[in-house]
């Protein structure tokens, strides 16, 4: 048996622990091809292994053990908030796994130092399910999830769900600590996620809810912050380059007028391969720019934020390899 085959059986082993048992995936994903029987009116129906596009394979890898270095600058608008600073950070993201109508990422941790404010910045989580779309199984199963090994009619997956479960962003400087419990979104597509052109652009709106804990506000005490979200993620292609805007808006369940954080982020990145583990483990290399303003600071959550400051914009060059990849980088 093949490393890659023994790889990607190890992955959907672990990718089990997020809810899809192995009696779920065998009443989802029938073992055997369906019959090649004609439909109404004629024609021939093809097995999904003939369908175009619906090899997860042929389209996006699963990453263990990348390295996220990046390097640029961070700031706050504000005087109060101390200027702005070199921003040199360091991160390693455990599983990383991309397939047509999923994009997951397990077990993450960053470590970022900014001198000029006299701080550093301690971030990860333990689940980022971006997305998992839900289409139609060929040719007559109501629900296919986006998983490994399971292969979806290509003209469904408009809409999914996504979550994040315990993420957090720990300033050492101002010695506060955010831990986002958890967040569940419900995620829409304006194209098929199981169709062969979702790798090269899609548009994704979302909404959702999140649950926040900080261990020290300006009141001095422990809280709580419920908040609600709107936005949206984007993806598209300009040859070889990947484009990929984003945007939240998080305003607290509390007070939706005077408490809340708008997040516009854009990354710009390629994709390339090098040598690791074998001659063609992935490497990313691009851009990441983003903004975030905080209508009450003393409640925003996020890796990438001034404390105290009500406005934060940062920019920074990021290159991640992957030490071990299965499938194409």
């Amino acid at each position: 048996m093949s490393i890659r085959c023994v790889g990607l059986r190890a992955a959907v082993v672990a990718l089990s622990v997020f809810g899809f048992t192995g009696s779920a995936l065998a009443q989802t994903a029938s073992p055997e091809p369906p019959a090649q029987s004609p439909p109404q009116g004629g024609g021939f129906v093809p097995p999904p292994s003939d369908l175009p596009g619906q090899n997860p394979l042929d389209l996006a890898p699963i990453n263990i053990g990348t390295l996220q270095l990046s390097a640029g600058g961070i700031g706050g608008f504000e005087r109060k908030a101390g200027g702005g600073s070199s921003d040199l950070a360091a991160g390693l993201d455990v599983v990383e796994v991309e397939f047509l109508g999923l994009s997951l990422k397990a077990a993450t941790f960053k470590a970022a130092f900014q001198p000029s404010l006299e701080t550093g910045i301690l971030s990860g989580s333990l689940v980022q399910l971006d997305e998992m779309m839900f289409g139609k199984h060929y040719p007559d199963k109501p629900i296919c999830p986006g998983f490994p090994t399971i292969l979806c009619d290509q003209d469904s997956g408009y809409w999914g769900l996504g979550t994040t479960i315990l993420s957090f962003a720990s300033d050492l400087g101002a010695r506060r600590t955010g831990l986002r419990i958890v967040e569940g979104d419900f995620v829409g597509s304006v194209t098929p996620a199981f169709g062969k052109d979702w790798k090269r652009y899609r548009f994704l709106p979302r909404a959702g809810a999140s649950l926040d804990w900080f261990n020290k506000r300006a009141s001095g005490d422990a809280g709580v912050v419920g908040r609600a979200m709107l936005g949206f993620d984007a993806s598209f292609t300009i040859g070889p380059v990947y484009v990929q805007p984003s945007f939240r808006w998080r305003p607290s369940t509390g007070n939706f007028v005077h408490d809340y954080t708008l997040e516009p982020r854009l990354e710009i990145f390629a994709k390339t391969a090098w040598a690791a583990w074998h001659d063609r483990d992935a490497l990313r290399f691009g851009v990441e720019v983003g903004f975030t303003h905080a209508s009450e600071p003393d409640n925003a959550f996020g890796a990438d934020l001034v404390a105290k400051a009500q406005n934060t914009l940062y920019a920074k060059v990021v290159v991640a390899p992957t030490i071990f990849t299965f499938g194409p980088p």
